[in-house]
Order: C-alpha cells, then structure tokens, then sequence
C-alpha cells in the first residue's frame, strides 16, 4: 500500500512537472504568442528550423547559405546542429517544432533533477520543489531567451542522475547508467552553448568526486565514470571538431582577457540573487530595467524559500547525514566565483582552455548556483516536512540490495527525537538572507536612486521607487514571511507547515516569474512569411542577391522581422550579407563589421567590399542618416556632386547653410552653392523640379525656402569647384523637426553609389548601383578581360554544392560572390576529364581557375573536421548502443528463473 502511494504520488508530480512547460507554452502559441523573444528569435529559433529543412532534403546540416555570404551551420556551433531535438523540426512545422521542443527541455530539466533528487531518497513533495525551482523557474527561466542554455541544463540533471545510479544503483544496471551518462554529456557537448557546457562539466566533475570520496568501491566506481565521459565526448565530436576547427579562424581566435572576463558579473550584481527585479524588467506593472548588464545574465535567483534553506542548512553543517548535501554548496559557490568573471584571478586560467576560453559570458556559471539552490531546498524541505528523514547517512546499495532509509522522525541510531543541528541556531540562520532582502528593499526605498545606480552600475534612466514598488511591496512581504516560517515552522502541525512552505515558495516563484523580461512573447503574426515586407525585399533582391540593414538597436519592431533580419531571413529565402551568432569567419567580421546584430562597417559599405559581396539592398533608419543640429560640416566632392539622403520621407521647408569654420564664408559663394542645391523624391530618388527662394539666414548663411514644403528623401549638393569646401546644412521639416543630413551612414551610403528607391516599412532602401552579381570574370594575366558567361545549373540551399555552367573564349578566372571560407573546393569538368582546382581568395569571396570553351564546376563545401567528428560520433554512438546491450542481458538475467541462468 505504501509503495502504491508513493507511485501515486511520483506519478502526480511527474505530470505537473513535464506537462506543466509543455501545456503553458502550448497554449501560449495557440493564443498567438510562442515563447520567443531575444536570441531566440534571432538566433534559435531560424537556424533550428534551418537545420531541420537541410535534414528533411537528406543532407548534413553543414552550411548556411543566408548569412554571412555563407556560413559554418555545425562549425557554428549556436544552431546546436547534430543535437537529437532538433529532429523534431523535420517531422513538425517550425513553429509547434519550437514550441515542443522548448516546452521539452523545460519538462526534461525539472524530470531529471526530480529522479535525481528521489534516488537521493528525497520523498515526492521535497524533490518535486527542488525540481520545480531548478526546471521551471530560476536562472533557467531567465534564460528562456536561450533556448540551448536551457537545453544544456537540462542534460546536466541528468547527467546528476546517471552519476548517482552509477555510484549507488544496482550493480547490474551500471551500464545502462553509464549509457545514460554518456548520452547526456553527449547532449551537453552538442545543444550550442559552450559556456553552459563548461559549467555543466565543472558541476558534474566535483559531484563526481564527492560520490567517489564516499564509496567504497571508488575504482571501479570511477572507471564508469571515466567511461561515460569518454562515450560522451567522442558522440559530441561531431560538434565539437568542427567547432573547434572554425573557432580557429572566427573573430574568437585571438580572445583577449579582457574578452573573457568582460561578460562576468559585478559584485553589486549578487544582490540580484535576493531580489532580481529591484531595478525593473518585468511585464506586469514594472519599468524597463535599467541595470548595466543583460538581467537575463543576472536572474540566477531561486526563491526566498532556497534563500532560507541555505541560511538554515548550513547550522546543520556538522549533522550526521549532511555529507549528503554539503558538496552543493561548494558547487553554488563555485558558481559565484566563476560568474563573477573579471573580479576574480579565474580568467587567468580559463583563458588557457579551449573554445571556453575564447567565450565571454562567466556569468552563465550562475546555472550551478540556480541549481546548488535547488537542490539545498529539497533538502532543507524534506527535513521540514518530514524531521529526521535527512539525518542518516546513506548505506549505499549493491548487488541488487535497494537502499533504506530510516523512519520518518526517527534518529540515526532509530531512537524517535529531534535530528541533530536543529534548533534556535538554524531558525536564526533561515533568516539571514531574507533580512539580507528586507534590508535591500529597505535601502531602496530611502536611498532611492543613488542606491539604484550604485547597483546598476550606470544612471537609472526612468527608474524610481514609485515604479518597482508593485514588486518591492511583496518582495518584502515575502521575506518577512521566510523569516518567520524559518522561526516558527517547528511549532506548526504537519499540514500547515506542508501549506505555509508551498505557499510561500510558489507565490515566490510564480511572481518572479510573471515579471520575467525572457516571458514576454513575440506576436506569430511577426513572423508570417512571405509577407508585404519580405515579398517587397525579395524583389528588390532578386534570387541571388544580398542585403543589409543597420538598425543596431532593433527599433524596427515587427518589420525588422517580417524583412528576415539575422537569422530570419531564414524563412525569407532572401540571403543576407549579415548575421548573428557567437562566430563569424574573421577576416570577414574584420572587412564587414558585421559581427553583431544588424551592423555593418561604415567604410565597407562606402567601398567596394560589399558590392563584391553582391549586396543589392541596404535598409536604414532616418537616424542612420539624420545628427541633431548643431552638428558637423558636410564635405562636398571636388568634382562631383554630393547626396545626402533623409532615411525618410520629409516635407521640407527650408534648407539652411552655414560655414564650416570661424573664417564664414562669403555670403555669395554661399549664395551660389544654394542655388544649384536640389531636393531627391522620396520614392525614385530623382531631383524634383522645386526652385528655392535664396534669401539670407542666421549667423552669416543663406536659407533655401521651398514653397509647398515638397516631400523630399534627400538633397543633392554641387561640386566643390570655386564654392566652399564643407558646410553646415539644416533641414526644416514641416513637423517643425530640424536636422542636419550628417548621420552615421550619411557619408558612406550616398550617390551615385547609393541610390535611394523608397520605403518598406520604417526603413529607408538605398540600392547598390555597384553590385558585382553572383559571378564576374577576370583575365588570367595581363590583356583584355574575358568575353564569358556562366549559369547555375543545379543549387540548393539545403546542399553545400553548387553546379556552374561556364562558356568564355579564353582562359579566365571566375569570381564567385561567396565568403571563400576553408572546405570549399571545385572540380572543373572540360574535355571529358574532370580535376579538382584549388579555390584562393580574392578580398573575401572565391576565385577559380576555368579552361577556354565551355566547362562545368561544381562547387562543394564539406566542413572542416566533420569526417573525424563523424567516425568519433559513430565510436560512441556504438559504445552506447553496447553499454545499453550489455545492461539488457544482465538483467534479463538477473530475473531468469535460477535453472535458466548460465
């Protein structure tokens, strides 16, 4: 009867564990608004429905054909390419494919640590907490931007699971458990996210030393260990070689210190472990966060009821049995030193690992402090609703013996009585850290802003008081509540006690939660394509083409996705010179700056790297092109005329010039200059027949009045030939705006190598007068340049291969508008006889030799290192595939009937 309850009862908590994620998100996308917001969007969610449209056409997800003028898929690592889950977007939509994928790694982290906490003989309501706190809500809630920090969490619990079944599950199901541990190591190497792959192996190692310093079996006991970790890492080489192999040549290659400790967190930050939205970022009546460094980094808080546990816990340090749980504060604080980044001497030595020391973000390691905290709530839980069921040590299990543990109340020797460590010591250590969050309130509420910036770490912006204090208010509400159930739980009756610690810890989690910044959802109808905007820039475009948009800050809203911005473009079809990720090819970052999120080099776009890139279209905000007045002089060209476009359409009603130095300029050379100066239509970027009235302006220049105030996206100055070499110029819009026509990209993205052709949406459309095409031809040496053509015969963009047929009437070299990245290789077909030419380089895109006549190339990219990192994967896949054998036969033959055995 009491094993049918307790099934019962891990049957409920199983159902609301894994059904919980899946239904809330579930109905969320059915409501119109998927979990999907930050690099989720970006970055995630594209390139995973990218990798299963390569797999669905039966090709190795190697390639991106959309980003970066041809990018690294596996060696880029961030897509999690070879990652199981992701067969989920090959049978599914993309959209329900994210949905039950996403909703499947929160299922799966909040499972394992829940098994992981039961075979620690936890009952089902302590373990249920714990795995509710780590899975559900805390630091791997805040990274519901990032899906595979999630995902890499996930594979951490049970990568716990597999390491304790190993050290005290029945022998007879230790291979099966190193399988399990394999596996997960295994999914930790491929889910893409480096950093939390790092602090995943930290956790697992000191767990696994501190099993090993318990048992007494420990060499055997470590040689599974050793095992599974080694399975693990050959099935994640199919990642990691080619990971390994691209970071050499990314932007990442000459990681600096101040690279990787930059991404590390503050002092002053830890006290968002107490209250986590002290300076904004939720949803529900709080003010935009205000802080200097992402929350999202930040948000490794777990509760005020963890807070409690690991106050209280730690008065229990010497308690028989707390050899049990004390390595969980050495993993939490391990944590801490390691997200602190650059505060701490760790960088010296991290730096010198690879790949993780060419990351940036140590703050991640808060994953192990979200789960240290999870874990030590269980703990503390069981011993609050069940006194005494922590207390003994543990008499691990072999040979097939299951584990017991004392009655409940009882102490280690079985005597009824209070467990040891108990008492006014432990009541007064739960309460340290939620007065610790009584008094930061406090400090906010009398300090008000100068304590806000000291924690922020730069000025609040809109912050108050008065805007947090719907969070604030039972924040504190909540820690005098800990406080006194840390006093006071001893004297409360079973079921009130089971009542005040529910209550407090999930009213606790539920209000961090809903004001979480990760949970605020994209509107789906963002991401409908084909769409207006992206039909409007495919034909602009064209099939082969490129495009560009600066627009660092994504003020573009909805339009900025439906244009198929990095990665989106994805879904577009529409290929882009940009993209994002943690790694680009870096030669190409260096030429293009385009290593970030909708940026690209001013200088680049005003050379010719970009037209060699085959960029038809770059897309820009008014601010792109548009500075504040007063502002610099604009230069005009000697000998041309120069253009200055509005990144808008304005109604202009007049245009002022000024002189650039102290020496003003003869009002008649100002004069002259007005009266050749011409406004650009908006929509042709023509000059509009519109005669200015030349009268006198302010400080010494000259004001041009247009009558009718005529729509207007840029203006066109004379050449610089006997008139004044740089001006001030001020535009008056009819809207009463003034600006001068000097921004950022004013200079490099003007005619005639920029021409203006409209609007989509917000953003301004230049063309690239000087885009080279898709193919070009040069002459081998001196002479003329060839007369040749070449066509695509056969492409793909699921297949790294592309086929060219190509007729020229001598020897040439083609020009293909491709990043020449390492793996690329050509077999030219002439005569009957095919030969592998060798591609070089020329600035960043490919380069081949091609024969007189007609000929056909074929253009191949295979990723460097994958052949390795397939027979490594295919080594531990078949290890795996053993160990779970080898664990079927030994237990079938452990329940054969005794004369049946052999």
């Amino acid at each position: 009867m009491l094993r049918a309850r307790i099934e019962r009862a891990d049957g409920r908590a199983l159902a609301v564990l894994a059904g919980t994620p899946i239904v809330l998100m579930a109905v969320a996308a059915l409501a119109g608004y998927p979990l999907l917001t930050g690099d989720d969007v970006i970055q995630n969610y594209p390139l995973r429905a990218l990798v299963g449209e390569i797999l669905r056409h039966g090709h190795l997800p190697v390639l991106n054909p959309y980003a970066w003028a041809g990018t690294p898929l596996l060696g880029g690592i961030n897509a999690g390419a070879a990652l199981p889950a992701n067969w989920l977007f090959v049978v599914l939509p993309p959209l329900a494919a994210w949905v039950l994928t996403e909703g499947l790694a929160y299922a799966a982290a909040a499972v394992g640590l829940y098994a992981f906490l039961r075979g620690n003989r936890l009952s089902p309501l302590p373990a249920s907490l714990g795995a509710a706190t780590y899975g559900l809500a805390g630091f791997l809630a805040s990274q519901a931007v990032h899906l595979d920090v999630v995902q890499t969490g996930a594979a951490l619990a049970w990568m716990l699971v597999a390491l304790e079944r190993i050290a005290h599950g029945r022998d007879i199901l230790r291979p099966a458990h190193c399988a399990l541990l394999a596996a997960s190591i295994g999914c930790v190497g491929l889910a893409g996210s480096p950093e939390a792959a790092f602090d995943a192996v930290v956790a697992a190692v000191l767990y696994s030393l501190h099993l090993l310093l318990h048992d007494r079996r420990r060499v055997r006991t470590g040689g599974f260990f050793l095992l599974g970790a080694a399975l693990g890492v050959l099935v994640a080489a199919v990642q990691i070689v080619p990971g390994d192999r691209f970071v050499a040549i990314s932007q990442r290659s000459a990681g600096s210190l101040a690279f990787l400790g930059a991404g590390g967190i503050s002092p002053p930050h830890l006290l968002f472990l107490l209250a986590p939205h002290i300076l904004g970022g939720g949803p529900i009546g709080l003010t935009p966060y205000v802080g200097r460094y992402d929350l999202g980094e930040l948000d490794g808080y777990s509760g005020i009821a963890s807070l409690v546990a690991i106050g209280a816990l730690a008065a229990r340090w010497r308690s028989p049995g707390a050899s049990r749980w004390r390595v969980w504060y050495l993993i939490g604080l391990v944590g801490l030193v390691t997200a602190l980044g650059g505060v701490t001497p760790l960088p010296h030595l991290l730096r010198h690992l690879p790949v993780v020391g060419l990351s940036r973000l140590p703050s991640r390691a808060l994953l192990l402090f979200g789960l240290a905290s999870a874990v030590l709530l269980a703990y503390w839980a069981a011993e609050v609703l069940q006194p005494g069921s922590v207390t003994p040590e543990r008499a691990p299990a072999r040979s097939g013996q299951r584990a017991t543990a004392p009655a409940a109340g009882t102490s280690r020797s079985g005597a009824p009585g209070r467990p040891a460590g108990g008492g006014r010591a432990e009541a007064l250590a739960g309460t340290v850290l939620p007065a610790m969050v009584l008094a930061l309130v406090v400090a906010l509420a009398i300090g008000g802003v100068p304590v806000a910036q000291a924690i922020g770490g730069q000025p609040t912006g809109p912050w108050s008081v008065a805007r947090v204090m719907p969070y604030l208010a039972p924040t504190a509400a909540l820690a005098l509540a800990a406080a006194w159930f840390a006093v006071r739980h001893r004297h409360l009756g079973p079921r009130a006690r089971t009542g005040a610690l529910l209550a407090i810890a999930l009213v606790d989690l539920l209000l961090f939660s809903a004001n979480q910044s990760s949970f605020a959802p994209l509107r789906a109808s963002s991401l409908d394509s084909p769409n207006a905007s992206s039909r409007a820039l495919a034909r602009i475009v064209g099939p082969a083409g490129r495009f560009l948009v600066v627009d660092p800050g994504r003020l573009g809203g909805a339009v900025l996705d439906q244009v198929g911005a990095p990665n989106l473009n994805v879904f577009t079809g529409v290929a882009s010179a940009q993209g994002y990720g943690s790694l680009t090819w870096g030669l190409y970052a260096e030429a293009t700056g385009t290593h970030g999120q909708d940026v690209a080099d001013p200088a680049a776009i005003a050379g010719t790297t970009f037209d060699a890139l085959d960029v038809r279209a770059l897309l820009a905000l008014p601010g792109s092109f548009q500075a504040p007045v007063p502002s610099g002089p604009l230069t005009l060209a000697a000998r041309a005329t120069t253009s200055r476009y509005f990144g808008q359409r304005v109604h202009v009603v007049a245009v002022e010039l000024g002189s650039a130095s102290a020496s003003a300029a003869p009002a008649g050379a100002l004069a002259g200059l007005a009266r050749e100066v011409r406004l650009l239509d908006a929509a042709t970027g023509r000059p509009i027949v519109a005669v200015p009235l030349v009268v006198p302006g302010p400080g010494g220049g000259v004001t041009l009045r247009f009558a009718g105030s005529p729509a207007a996206g840029g203006l066109v100055l004379p050449a610089a030939d006997g008139l004044p070499a740089s001006v001030r110029v001020a535009v008056r819009a009819a809207d009463g705006a003034t600006f001068s026509p000097t921004g950022p990209l004013a200079a490099a993205a003007s005619g005639p190598h920029w021409r203006l052709d409209g609007t989509i949406g917000p953003y301004a459309v230049l063309l690239d007068t000087r885009a080279g095409g898709r193919f070009s031809f040069l002459p081998v040496g001196p002479g003329p340049a060839p007369r040749a053509a070449a066509r695509v015969v056969a492409s793909s963009p699921y297949s790294p291969t592309e086929q060219v047929s190509v007729r020229s009437d001598r020897a040439a070299l083609l020009v293909r508008s491709e990043a020449a990245l390492p793996g690329w290789r050509a077999l030219v077909t002439a005569g009957g006889r095919t030969r592998t030419v060798p591609i070089r380089r020329i600035g960043l895109i490919q380069e081949v030799d091609v024969p007189a006549g007609h000929s056909e190339v074929t253009f191949t990219y295979t990723a460097p290192g994958l052949t390795l990192g397939l027979w490594l994967a295919a080594v531990g896949c078949a290890g795996i595939v053993a160990l779970l054998a080898m664990g079927l036969r030994r237990s079938r033959r452990a329940h054969a009937p005794i004369g049946r055995r052999r």
